[in-house]
């Protein structure tokens, strides 16, 4: 059963208002407002293993506190169930390649990534997302993944929002911030809640891409020539003299 979605969406917005910086450092843990204390997962359980990379324990430990205080904010603006007392995560850190990986509610995380870059947390909320989404099988995975970088760099990054594009490389389909950047456009041109719209489809396994065109009268290409128009990187080809 689903929440409203009015409700949750408002919420979380007011909460990604007020929440600190992802690489901001805590001590006793980030003190939780009364404003979202009723979605506080109290009986969520994070695990850590840092058995095969225990260099990494310090920074294990701000990812723990960073999975507690977002995994409530994200069910909400995502409208998933939320049961904490059946919720449980885990976060692994060992010697692996690329950054991260989700399976179900597994985060395995590179520990030689960690150390590169020790002020990436942003990439665990990336994958947080995907533990809450959860969703049925799908072939759309660039939304998915999309949607998950939405959620890290216009809520809780947006120092890290890409700000042009070029059109003989960037498609809409490639996933992450390129994803992330397009839908949040459609959000504020077209003025309709697209995210929020395309989650519960792929939750339900409803989802098509004619979505779009009902949400906003125009298909997915069309969509994305006017986002590139927009947007697009100039070059020496498309740079018209003034």
């Amino acid at each position: 059963m689903f929440r409203s979605a009015n409700t949750a969406v408002a919420l979380a917005i007011a909460v990604f208002a007020w929440v600190p910086p992802l690489n901001a450092q805590t001590t006793n843990g980030p003190r939780v407002p009364e404003l979202i204390q009723p979605l506080v997962s109290r009986g969520l359980k994070v695990t850590v293993d840092t058995s095969g990379a225990p260099e990494c324990a310090d920074w294990a430990e701000r990812a723990k506190e960073m999975v507690e205080l977002w995994h409530p904010i994200v069910s909400a603006y995502l409208d998933a169930p939320l049961d904490p007392s059946e919720k449980e995560i885990h976060l692994v850190f060992k010697e692996m390649k690329g950054v991260a990986a989700t399976s179900k509610n597994v985060i395995t995380i590179a520990s030689g990534w960690v150390k590169s870059h020790p002020n990436d947390l942003g990439m665990v909320l990336h994958e947080l997302v995907h533990v809450v989404q959860d969703y049925p099988p799908t072939q759309s995975v660039w939304l998915i993944e999309g949607i998950a970088d939405y959620i890290r760099f216009w809520m809780a990054e947006p120092e890290g929002q890409p700000k042009q594009f070029n059109r003989a490389k960037d498609n809409y389909r490639n996933g992450y911030r390129t994803t992330g950047a397009f839908l949040a456009w459609i959000e504020k041109q077209y003025k309709t809640p697209i995210v929020r719209d395309t989650n519960l489809a792929l939750r339900r396994a409803t989802y098509k891409d004619n979505l779009f065109e009902e949400k906003t009268g125009k298909n997915l290409d069309a969509l994305w020539a006017e986002f590139m128009d927009r947007t697009e990187k100039p070059t020496a080809e498309t740079k018209r003299p003034t």
